[in-house]
C-alpha cells in the first residue's frame, strides 16, 4: 500500500524523476500535448525524447499507483531499473522485492490495469478516438490471456469500427488489428476463424509494405504456427520458407531473430518426414552464394577437360579453397543421409562460410541436433576412403579385387554415417566384382554386410535372403563346421529376433550353441555370448525363468574366460539385477548392480560417464525397495559424475536429470521435480556444438 505521505505522481513527474526525460524537456512537451489535445505520453515519443517501451513502465507504475497499491518512490526506483537493465516493469519490481496482489478486487492484475488505462483513454479523448480503441485492444488481449473471451470479443468488435472510420480497412492499423483477433480465437481453438483473419492481415500487410518487410514475414510465422497446431506440417513448411525468405533479404545470417525463426522451420522439418536428397556440387555452390554460374561453367569445362570433380577444379582455379569445398561435401552427405532437408543444408552451409565454422556446428546453432551426426572425423576418413577408391580405379581397373575390397571399406563408413543408400549401392557392386571373380571369401563378406544394411532399414525379407545365400555358400565350400558359417548363423538369428520370429530364432540359437561348442571349445565368449542372445530372446517370449538361467550360465563362462572387469561382464550382472528386480528379488538385484559398480570404477575410474549406468541401476532398485534416501543419493552421485564427465549443460546430463525429475514426482516432490525439469529446458535450449557421448535407457 502506499504510504500516507505519498500521493500518486503525475506522467511527467515519474519520468523526469526516473531519468527517462530531462526536466528542461517536460516543458516543450506539455506545451505540445495541451496545444494539441494530444497525451503526453505520445507527444513525447513523437518528439524523440522518450521510448515505447519506458512509456508503458510509466503507464504501468502510474496505473498502480492510483489503485493505491504502490508506493510512488518504489515506482521511480523501478522505472530507472527497467530503463537501465532492459526489463520489463513487473520484472523491475520483482527484483526491488515489491510483489503485487495478483488480483485486484476479483479481477487478474494485467485486466485491472488495462481497464483503468481504457477509463483514462475515454475520458481524455472520448470512446471514439484511436488512443480509446488502441486501450480496447489492450484490455482485450489481458481478457484473453484470463480467459474472458466473451467480453474480448467484444472490445475486438468495437475497436474495429473504430479503426476502420479512423484509417479506413485498408490501411496497417487494421491489418495488425486482424492479426490480434485472429491470435484471440487461435488461443480458443477456433482454427477456421483464425485462419481466415490470419491471412487478410497477411495480405493487407504485403499490399501494402510489400515483400521485404519483417511485419510480413511475422504474419507468414503466426499462419505457420497455426497449420503447425493442426498437424498440417508441409503447409506450414512452405509458409517458414516464406518468412525466412523474406528476413533473409533484411537480416545477417546470424541475426537472433533470422536463427529463431530457422529454429522453428528446424521443427517442423522434424515432423515431416524427408527423404534423401542429392545436389549436384555446382548447384549447391550457387545456391548458398558460393560461386557464381560463370565460374562454375569455367570449372565444369576443366573438369570435363582433365576428367577431376568440379570441386577439384574450381580449387585449382581458386574460385575454392579446400576448406569450403570441405564444407560442400558434408552438406551433401547430410542431404544423402535424409534426415536433413537441402534448403536447411543450403542455410547452414551459408552461415558456415559466414561464421567460418564447419557446416555441423551451423546445423546445431539453428538448433538441427541429431543423435549420430556426421562429424568432421567421419567425413575426413569418408573423404579419403573415397580419394583411395577413385585411384585404385584408375591404377588398377574397374573390376579389380581391391577396388571391391575398398567398396566394402567405404560402404561401412557411410551405413555408420547412417547413409544406408550410398552403402547399399557400394556394397551391390562389390558383390558383383566378387561373383564374377568367384571369390568366395569376399562374397560371403560382402553378403553378410549387404543383409546387415538392408536390416538396419527394416528390410527383413530381403536381409533373410542375403543370408541364406551366404549360409549356402559357405556350406557349400566345407563340410566341416567353420567359424565363418558360425558368424553367419548367428546373423541369421539375430535378423529373425529383430523381425518378430522368435521362435524360429530359439530353435536355431540353441542348434547354433551346439555347434559353436564343437568349433570353440563348450566354455568359450562365443558360446557364452550365444546363450547371452537366447536369454534376450526368452525374454522378448516372456520366459523369465528360462532368461535367468542362460544368463547366470553365460555369466559363469565370461567370469572365467574373460579377465575380470570386462564391461561384458558388467552389462550381464546389469541384465540379471534387471531381471531380479522385476521379480521384487530385490537384494539379489543390489547385489549384482552393487558388483557391477565396483567393476565399473575398477576398470573405468571415479568419473567415467558408464558410473552413470550403474549408479541410476542402483536408484531404482532403492527406490523399488522404498530407500528413498539412498535412491537419491544414488541419483545425486550419477548427476555429479555426468556433469564432471560430459558437462553440467549436456545431453547426456540434460537425460540423467529426467531420470531423478520422474523419481522427485513420484515421491510427490512436486516443485523440486519441476525445478528440474526448468533445468533440463534450459540445457537444451542453450545446448550448442556437441556430441551425444551415450544414450542412458534402462537395460530391459
Amino acid at each position: 500500500m502506499a504510504e500516507a505521505d505519498e500521493k500518486p505522481k503525475k506522467l511527467g513527474e515519474l519520468l523526469v524523476e526516473s531519468g527517462l526525460v530531462a526536466a528542461d524537456k517536460l516543458p516543450e512537451g506539455l506545451e505540445y500535448a495541451k496545444r494539441h489535445s494530444l497525451p503526453l505520453g505520445r507527444v513525447l515519443i513523437t518528439l524523440k525524447l522518450l521510448r515505447e517501451v519506458d512509456l508503458e513502465s510509466a503507464l504501468h507504475s502510474q496505473a498502480l499507483m492510483k489503485m493505491d497499491r504502490l508506493p510512488a518512490r518504489l515506482a521511480v526506483r523501478a522505472i530507472t531499473l527497467a530503463h537501465t537493465n532492459n526489463l520489463s516493469i513487473d520484472r523491475a519490481l520483482k527484483k526491488l522485492g515489491w510483489f503485487p496482489d495478483k488480483y485486484i478486487e476479483g479481477e487478474a492484475m494485467p485486466v485491472a490495469i488495462a481497464r483503468e488505462h481504457l477509463t483514462n483513454s475515454e475520458s481524455t479523448f472520448g470512446k471514439e478516438h484511436p488512443e480509446s480503441a488502441a486501450a480496447r485492444i489492450r484490455l482485450a488481449e489481458a481478457l484473453t490471456d484470463n480467459r474472458k473471451y466473451a467480453e474480448a470479443e467484444a472490445l475486438y468488435q468495437t475497436a474495429s469500427k473504430i479503426v476502420e472510420e479512423c484509417f479506413g480497412h485498408q490501411s496497417l492499423e487494421m491489418a495488425n488489428l486482424l492479426g490480434q483477433m485472429a491470435g484471440h480465437y487461435f488461443v480458443q481453438d477456433k482454427f477456421d476463424e483464425a485462419e481466415r483473419l490470419y491471412w487478410q492481415s497477411y495480405e493487407l500487410k504485403h499490399n501494402l509494405l510489400g515483400d521485404k518487410d519483417l511485419r510480413v514475414a511475422e504474419c507468414l510465422e503466426d499462419l505457420a504456427e497455426l497449420y503447425d497446431v493442426q498437424s498440417e506440417y508441409l503447409q506450414a513448411e512452405r509458409l517458414y520458407l516464406s518468412s525466412i525468405g523474406i528476413k533473409e533479404k533484411v537480416l545477417a545470417a546470424d541475426d537472433p531473430e533470422m536463427i529463431q525463426s530457422l529454429r522453428k522451420l528446424v521443427l517442423i522439418c522434424r515432423q515431416s518426414e524427408h527423404g534423401p536428397e542429392s545436389r549436384q556440387t555446382g548447384d549447391l555452390l550457387m545456391d548458398a552464394g558460393m560461386v557464381n554460374q560463370k565460374k562454375i561453367e569455367e570449372g565444369l569445362e576443366l573438369a570435363r577437360k582433365y576428367n577431376i570433380p568440379l570441386g577439384r577444379a574450381l580449387i585449382s582455379i581458386k574460385q575454392l579453397s579446400q576448406e569450403d569445398l570441405q564444407r560442400v561435401m558434408h552438406a551433401q552427405l547430410l542431404m544423402k543421409d535424409g534426415g536433413v532437408p537441402g534448403y536447411i543444408v543450403v542455410r547452414a552451409l551459408k552461415a558456415s562460410c559466414n561464421l567460418h565454422i564447419s557446416v555441423g556446428d551451423a546445423l546445431k546453432k539453428i538448433g538441427w541436433r541429431r543423435e549420430h551426426p556426421a562429424d568432421q572425423r567421419q567425413l575426413e576418413l569418408l573423404l579419403r576412403c573415397s580419394d583411395e577408391l577413385i585411384k585404385l580405379e584408375q591404377e588398377l581397373t574397374p573390376e579389380h579385387e581391391q577396388v571391391a575390397s575398398k567398396c566394402i571399406e567405404l560402404a561401412d563408413l557411410y551405413a555408420g554415417a547412417n547413409n544406408l543408400r550410398e552403402a547399399e549401392m557400394l556394397l551391390g557392386r562389390a558383390l558383383k566384382i566378387y561373383e564374377k571373380l568367384e571369390g568366395n571369401e569376399g562374397t560371403l563378406q560382402t553378403l553378410s554386410a549387404l543383409a546387415r544394411v538392408h536390416a538396419l532399414q527394416g528390410r527383413w525379407a530381403e536381409s533373410q535372403g542375403l543370408i541364406d545365400r551366404a549360409i549356402a555358400l559357405a556350406k557349400k565350400g566345407s563340410s566341416k563346421p567353420t567359424a565363418k558359417l558360425a558368424e553367419l548363423l548367428e546373423s541369421q538369428v539375430r535378423i529373425l529376433h529383430a523381425s518378430g520370429e522368435s521362435k524360429e530364432a530359439l530353435q536355431k540359437v540353441a542348434e547354433l550353441i551346439e555347434l559353436r561348442k564343437k568349433v570353440d571349445g563348450n566354455e568359450s565368449a562365443n558360446v557364452s555370448g550365444l546363450m547371452e542372445l537366447q536369454a534376450d530372446i526368452e525374454i522378448s517370449q516372456g520366459n523369465m525363468a528360462e532368461a535367468e538361467k542362460l544368463y547366470a550360465r553365460s555369466l559363469a563362462i565370461k567370469e572365467k574366460v574373460l579377465v575380470g572387469g570386462n564391461p561384458q561382464i558388467t552389462g550381464l550382472l546389469c541384465k540379471l539385477g534387471e531381471l531380479q528386480l522385476k521379480k521384487n528379488d530385490f537384494k539379489t538385484a543390489l547385489e549384482h548392480f552393487q558388483k557391477a559398480l565396483e567393476m565399473n570404477r575398477n576398470l573405468w575410474g571415479q568419473s567415467h560417464p558408464v558410473l552413470a549406468f550403474s549408479e541410476l541401476s542402483l536408484a531404482r532398485c532403492y527406490e523399488a525397495m522404498k530407500e528413498t534416501q539412498k535412491a537419491k543419493e544414488c541419483y545425486s552421485r550419477a548427476i555429479a559424475i555426468m556433469e564432471a564427465s560430459a558437462g553440467a549443460n549436456h545431453e547426456d546430463t540434460a537425460r540423467v536429470l529426467e531420470q531423478y525429475a520422474e523419481f522427485l514426482k513420484n515421491q510427490g516432490q512436486m516443485e523440486e521435480s519441476e525445478a528440474i525439469v526448468k533445468r533440463i529446458d534450459e540445457i537444451r535450449e542453450q545446448s550448442e556444438s556437441r556430441h551425444t557421448a551415450m544414450q542412458l535407457r534402462t537395460i530391459h
